[in-house]
């Protein structure tokens, strides 16, 4: 059993409801020793498995694997050892019960971490998309006041270049201050 996918949570009460879930769940499945569930977490966050999202989803996979029936990963099995002294064979038997209320943990933790980082994914492209139809509005005023001083004298439309416009034939140039000064009267 591979456990429940991970959540895509959209608003803030989402939020809350799925951390009180979670929360729920590991009361109900840690059983065992509070202070061997503190070792396990400890262990996890020394390892580094805590330090960014693809080292959580590296923990949820091993964690899944342990909740299935497979072993704890070796690295936070010998780092528990390290504080608690029992063999390896015992310290995964100790260990098992706490796995799913650790997994249920991290994986709230990689959920509200994805929808953070699809909200920012998100409003970048609003404000480019904002930002684009500012430049191209700005691209159309533009152009119309170039309309009224017409084309260049061979009859070519303007272009933006650096500092001011050019004609499409490249002879003619007109600066963005003489655009100003023409326009401000």
């Amino acid at each position: 059993a591979a456990g429940p996918p991970l959540l895509c949570v959209n608003s803030v009460a989402r939020v809350e409801e799925v951390v009180e879930q979670a929360q729920a769940q590991a009361q109900e499945s840690q059983g065992g020793d509070d202070d061997l569930f503190a070792k396990l977490q400890l262990a996890c966050v020394e390892l580094g498995y805590d330090a960014d999202q693809d080292s959580r989803r590296r923990l949820v996979a091993g964690l899944e694997a342990v909740v299935g029936g497979g072993a704890f990963p070796e690295d936070i099995i010998k780092h528990v050892q390290g504080k608690v002294g029992s063999d390896s064979g015992a310290l995964n038997a100790m260990l098992r019960p706490q796995a799913g209320s650790l997994l249920a943990n991290v994986r709230e933790a990689v959920a509200v971490e994805e929808a953070r980082l699809e909200e920012i994914k998100r409003l970048e492209r609003e404000h480019q998309l904002e930002e684009a139809a500012r430049k191209q509005k700005e691209h159309v005023a533009m152009q119309q006041k170039l309309m009224q001083i017409g084309a260049c004298p061979a009859g070519f439309s303007w272009f933006r270049q650096s500092g001011g416009w050019r004609c499409t034939g490249g002879s003619h140039w007109v600066t963005n201050a003489d655009l100003a000064r023409y326009f401000s009267h």
